[in-house]
């Protein structure tokens, strides 16, 4: 007869029970994936902190392009005003202003993360670290979502999107432009999306809701076209099983969400009132993220060789393992590679879909270690594009560092117009935002296509011949100062604006840039550099 002693023995003390060698597995699983996210985010910020050397110079941070300071600009005003939804910009299109496409959450996040950090860290600081603090978020995010799904390959995931070189410029340093936010809150509905696919709790049901409410207050475009590829998808695969009741509640949170933001801040419009059409495709042709681009070499250069071969890998995971969800990431991954070939803005969905699509594509291969081999294998595109980005050679060094100088004597000129009496700048449309910024005036022109007839307007006073046209412009403009730059640059890119070819004759931009003696007698110069010319205008033309 078999019994177990009331108290037992010292050799049963020696042995672990059945339980423990799971406990065991459990806790190194987690300390691989505390290890494995901890290297990817020191990964990722190293190569931001290699960005940093071009936004935090000795004379402050600058930072990555025109858009960035007019996001500033708002961020300042809610600093100043708590509260605040700034739905209109006074610092653009002046006198008249504009009703801009961009949305409050991206100038609170900015503000809210300044004072996160504390009293000593200023504005500026705050706006070039919090699109790098969203992309570690995301990076987090993504590596808990794998632990949470049990994903094989996830870790093909995480370093796409710890070193994509296009992931990377969404969070850039330097760089507190909305898209970051974009990504971040779409990456996380696709996320839930992915969740919901497979169980249908509660909990992935509100954060689906809330990441793609979230992102159509953000914005009204990527967002909205991406949401409503996914709900087609989800219609064609599941059909009638797509309007069940466990659905309904994601819906219902994100409805509310954009419903808010629509309250509070309106709808956003076009923009473009008075302002013609061909106008807007003239002034686009010089806006780098409106580009078309090779989708095929974006994809290569941006997720490796193997994004040739994800769209066949997540085919047969369709039609030979049923891996229902890869219809999404398949819809994805086409429609933003084409997108892709149309807009270059859409160029950070394409990446992001890229890596989110990785470990499912990747299943194709059975051995682990195969398919890790050729996913590094497939990366050396990758790895060239961020060292020609991070460390540029040759002419593309030289330009960095000519921008740079640019950057630094554009905040000279806008220190002297700080300390004069006026307040209209008439300057360059891609120069206008950081003057407004750093001199606290406001600016006829703008990098938004909602100051296009603010752009116009400038392109007409420096392409100009006759002194009346000039007159007219800064009187209507009331305009109190004028800066010009390299005064070919600047008539190329007027010109462009105005849909017109350049005519070589003695145009305003050449008076004022290379003989400042025989300018106009209403302009009166009182700062110049190698770069600029800064300009009073007499305001006894305007009486």
């Amino acid at each position: 007869m078999f019994f177990y002693p009331r108290k037992p023995s010292n050799m049963q003390y020696l042995v672990a029970p059945a339980t423990e060698p799971h406990k065991i597995l459990g806790l190194t699983r987690k300390l691989a994936l505390f290890v494995g996210i901890a290297v990817c985010l020191a990964i990722f910020g190293y190569l931001q902190a290699q960005k940093a050397r071009f936004v935090l110079l000795p004379d402050g941070v600058h930072f990555v392009d025109a858009d960035c300071y007019s996001r500033m600009t708002r961020a300042r005003i809610i600093s100043e005003h708590p509260g605040t939804l700034v739905t209109r910009h006074a610092f653009e299109n002046y006198p008249y202003g504009v009703r801009p496409h961009t949305t409050a959450p991206m100038d609170y996040l900015i503000v809210g993360f300044g004072r996160l950090l504390g009293a000593r860290v200023d504005l500026d600081l705050a706006g070039a670290w919090i699109s790098p603090a969203l992309g570690a978020l995301l990076i987090l995010l993504a590596g808990l979502w794998a632990e949470a799904m049990t994903m094989p390959y996830r870790w093909s995931m995480m370093v796409l999107l710890s070193t994509s070189p296009v992931i990377l410029h969404g969070f850039a340093v330097g760089r507190p432009d909305h898209q970051s936010l974009i990504l971040l809150l779409t990456a996380s509905g696709l996320m839930a999306e992915a969740i919901l696919w497979t169980r249908r709790s509660t909990a992935p049901l509100l954060w689906w809701g809330l990441s793609w409410g979230g992102a159509l207050w953000v914005s009204w475009f990527e967002p909205l076209l991406l949401l409503a590829l996914v709900l087609t998808v989800r219609l064609l695969v599941w059909r009638s099983q797509c309007l069940v009741r466990a659905w309904i509640p994601s819906l219902a949170v994100a409805a509310v969400i954009a419903l808010i933001a629509v309250l509070l801040e309106g709808f956003p419009r076009a923009g473009l009132e008075r302002t013609p059409m061909s106008s807007f495709l003239q002034w686009a042709g010089r806006i780098g993220e409106l580009q078309s681009f090779n989708p095929v070499s974006a994809a290569i250069a941006w997720i490796g060789w193997l994004s040739l071969l994800m769209p066949f890998g997540l085919a047969w995971m369709t039609y030979r393992r049923n891996e229902r969800i890869c219809w999404v990431w398949l819809a994805l991954l086409l429609t933003t590679g084409a997108l892709t070939g149309w807009n270059a803005r859409w160029g950070y969905f394409l990446a992001l879909s890229g890596a989110l699509a990785m470990p499912f594509a990747l299943r194709v291969v059975r051995q682990s270690w195969l398919g890790y081999a050729l996913f590094a294998a497939s990366l050396w595109p990758v790895a060239l594009s961020l060292e020609n980005e991070l460390f540029p050679q040759g002419k593309a060094a030289r330009s960095v560092i000519e921008n740079l100088h640019e950057s630094q004597q554009v905040r000279r000129a806008a220190m002297a117009l700080k300390a004069q009496n006026g307040d209209g700048i008439l300057a360059p449309w891609w120069l206008t935002p950081q003057l407004v910024y750093w001199s606290g005036k406001n600016g006829v022109a703008g990098s938004s296509h909602e100051s296009l007839a603010g752009t116009l307007d400038t392109a007409r006073f420096f392409t100009s011949q006759d002194e009346e046209t000039a007159k007219s412009i800064l009187r209507t403009r009331h305009v109190d100062f004028v800066v010009v730059c390299d005064a070919d640059r600047l008539l190329d890119n007027s010109y462009a604006v105005l849909g017109r070819i350049s005519e070589p004759s003695n145009q305003l931009a050449i008076t004022l840039f290379r003989n400042p003696s025989r300018s106009p007698n209403y302009l009166h110069l009182i700062f110049q550099t190698p770069y600029f010319k800064v300009y009073q205008v007499d305001k006894e033309i305007f009486e």
